[in-house]
């Protein structure tokens, strides 16, 4: 076992004190950073810096963000559900560490995003077709892994080839197809 335990603190977001959402700042009881290439292999990461021990990837609509000796956990309603996100966590480390032997580490990086990067490849037409009331909203959905690229009918329609090509390249980059 490489992860044994954790200390766990849970805030609002400082940027928006009113957020339905809730951060979990994780201290580890033991320094995971040689075990990060072989995580980062396993997910689809959004990045990863080998350099300075970070891995960030989504997983269930929860953000990760991983450094050698402490954890942050974002898009998280409450502490319950912080909890469950950082036992999961700790059983995918245990068990990646586990299996490290059969597994082919990855120091790709992987491509930061932003939803105005996704935006800017998007039709703009703010259909609706989506579900979303804009198409700045889809971004943003599209970004945490809520809803899928194809959900933009007008994208994948005859009118934006280019940006649908663009868009797909960037995500695929990203780790995020």
């Amino acid at each position: 076992m490489l992860l044994n335990d954790y200390d766990m603190e849970i805030s609002l977001p400082a940027c928006s004190p009113s957020a339905q959402t809730v951060i979990a700042t994780v201290k580890l009881s033991d320094d995971i950073g040689a075990i990060l290439p072989y995580l980062n292999s396993q997910v689809k990461g959004d990045y990863f810096d080998p350099e300075g021990s970070i891995l960030r990837f989504s997983h269930e609509g929860r953000t990760f963000t991983i450094h050698r000796d402490h954890v942050g956990i974002f898009n998280i309603a409450n502490a319950g559900e912080a909890r469950d996100a950082m036992d999961w966590l700790k059983a995918f480390v245990n068990e990646t560490y586990e299996r490290r032997t059969a597994i082919e580490p990855s120091y790709r990086r992987g491509v930061e995003l932003n939803p105005l990067q996704i935006y800017k490849l998007l039709p703009g037409t703010n259909c609706k077709e989506c579900g979303e009331a804009t198409c700045f909203a889809f971004a943003a959905r599209l970004l945490k892994e809520e809803i899928d690229v194809s959900a933009c009918a007008p994208l994948f329609g005859d009118g934006y080839p280019e940006k649908r090509e663009k868009l797909v390249a960037l995500l695929r980059e990203a780790g995020r197809l």
